[in-house]
């Protein structure tokens, strides 16, 4: 009889720690330690709450102490359900803004690293690359043979 409680104290432990891990996780991705499920169930119940405001008890008159407890109780629930949701949407389109800023920054840097480079390149072209480059443009139009831009290619890089 005693292991039979232990195994099951062990086993509402186990599947306590399981929530708690999902829970952890939950929040790690959305910023959220409630699931959407709970959080449109407090949200439903505090609407029906203050709907139950509004009526009167069955057999009863309706009292503004009635209406009161039941608009706090409803909007305790609503707030309940909301504001962790409102937090975790900041958190996130937080996170999303700082992940596309950083895309971007990287993107622009290496944009200016590119043109670094070139600007570099262009400024260290020495003539003979330049009419290196002029000669490999006549080969490729066909206006010059395979043969002709070899003999220059020899000539300018002085193989």
């Amino acid at each position: 009889m005693i292991e039979n409680e232990r195994e099951k104290l062990e086993l509402k432990e186990y599947k306590r720690k399981l929530r708690e891990e999902a829970a952890d996780e939950r929040e790690a991705k959305t910023g959220m330690r409630q699931s959407k499920g709970a959080m449109v169930a407090k949200i439903v119940i505090g609407c029906l709450c203050i709907a139950a405001g509004f009526s009167k008890p069955e057999g009863e008159e309706w009292s503004v102490g009635y209406f009161l407890t039941a608009f706090i109780i409803g909007a305790a629930l609503i707030s309940w359900g909301l504001v962790p949701y409102m937090k975790a949407k900041k958190i996130m389109e937080q996170r999303e803004y700082e992940e596309t800023h950083e895309k971007n920054m990287k993107t622009y840097a290496e944009a200016e690293i590119e043109i670094a480079m070139k600007k570099v390149d262009i400024e260290t072209e020495t003539d003979e690359i330049k009419q290196l480059r002029k000669f490999k443009s006549l080969l490729d139009q066909g206006l010059i043979t395979e043969a002709d831009y070899e003999k220059k290619k020899k000539k300018l890089l002085k193989l």
